[in-house]
């Protein structure tokens, strides 16, 4: 899917959203390799590893399928690379000691120059707050934590309150995507966990999901423009 020609205004609507879901549900992307890479223009990254299905200790896992629409946007609106899972390999990205989506990742980090990596992820809606930052303590940003005040305040901006920082999924394995990336590139690497009621969309009601991309558009435009 050309997700530019389903997205033909500045927003994405409700009706263009499922459309794009039903992409990531069915895993009906023509590619073969079971991740998809769209080229940037400035040396930021976005992941979701979990946007589909996947395999992990042997059990199936529902995918975190909007966490991919969110990087879509993410990239059309910034210019940001891109990368997703389009289908299940049986492999579990953000946990296999071995994975070839985190080996495109660093590739693509080393080719392009890369200098900053969120990877996106989606949380159940029992938890009792809306985002939690991950940076394995400070390692994966180089104990750099004025990023992550910047990127607590545009969530702030954006009416979401309660976000909280190694709180419990803290990036500190040592193959989720973020720390991996982080020690074996040497760049600023953060992992991001929505809370479900932020992307839901009750009765099409997109108010929150807009927040969120919001956040995280500021979030990496801001960061360019500082490091420029």
């Amino acid at each position: 899917m050309d997700y530019r020609k389903v997205v033909v205004n500045n927003v994405i609507s409700y009706r263009q959203l499922l459309q794009i879901e039903k992409s990531f549900t069915e895993e009906s992307f023509p590619d073969e390799s079971g991740f998809l890479i769209k080229e940037g223009r400035i040396p930021f990254l976005v992941s979701a590893p979990h946007s589909v299905s996947q395999i992990r200790d042997g059990k199936w896992k529902i995918g975190e399928h909007r966490s991919g629409i969110v990087v879509e946007e993410l990239q059309r609106l910034t210019g940001c690379y891109s990368i997703y899972k389009t289908k299940n390999n049986q492999e579990d990205a953000n946990f296999d000691k071995k994975s070839s989506y985190r080996d495109a990742i660093i590739n693509l980090v080393k080719k392009e120059k890369i200098n900053y990596l969120l990877d996106i992820h989606i949380m159940s809606p029992n938890r009792p707050y809306m985002i939690d930052i991950g940076t394995n303590r400070g390692k994966n940003i180089k104990s750099q934590y004025r990023i992550i005040e910047n990127l607590t305040h545009s969530f702030q901006q954006n009416e979401i309150q309660d976000v909280k920082v190694d709180y419990i999924f803290t990036a500190g394995y040592p193959y989720t995507v973020s720390s991996y990336v982080a020690k074996k590139t040497g760049i600023i690497a953060i992992q991001i966990e929505i809370n479900w009621n932020l992307l839901h969309t009750p009765n099409g009601n997109m108010t929150d999901f807009y927040k969120v991309c919001n956040s995280l558009r500021q979030f990496i435009v801001e960061r360019i423009k500082e490091t420029d």
